[in-house]
């Protein structure tokens, strides 16, 4: 299943993989719409949210790659968060 991470101006946050996307788009959208109020969300740690979106707010989500074959990314690099790189390397690979 795709995995998703939801950044709200500088936060960022992973979203459960069965986690109901289109709706947190639109609860997101509607409450900018209205100028701003609380949406609730669940992390993929468990951690439950209540997130306020204003109008101002920047709101991007991506679709995360499956990570399932982790030889597809061997010594290419991984954008983290707060913009560092991090490189996935074969001889560290776990059996």
């Amino acid at each position: 299943m795709q995995a998703h991470r939801l950044t709200i101006n500088t936060d960022s946050f992973h979203l459960p993989a069965d986690y109901d996307v289109a709706g947190l788009k639109s609860a997101l959208a509607a409450a900018a719409r209205h100028g701003g109020g609380f949406v609730d969300l669940v992390s993929t740690s468990g951690t439950h949210l209540a997130l306020l979106v204003t109008p101002s707010s920047t709101v991007r989500f991506e679709a995360l790659p499956d990570f399932d074959d982790l030889d597809v990314y061997a010594a290419r690099p991984l954008l983290l968060d707060g913009g560092a790189f991090a490189f996935y390397e074969e001889d560290y690979a776990l059996e």
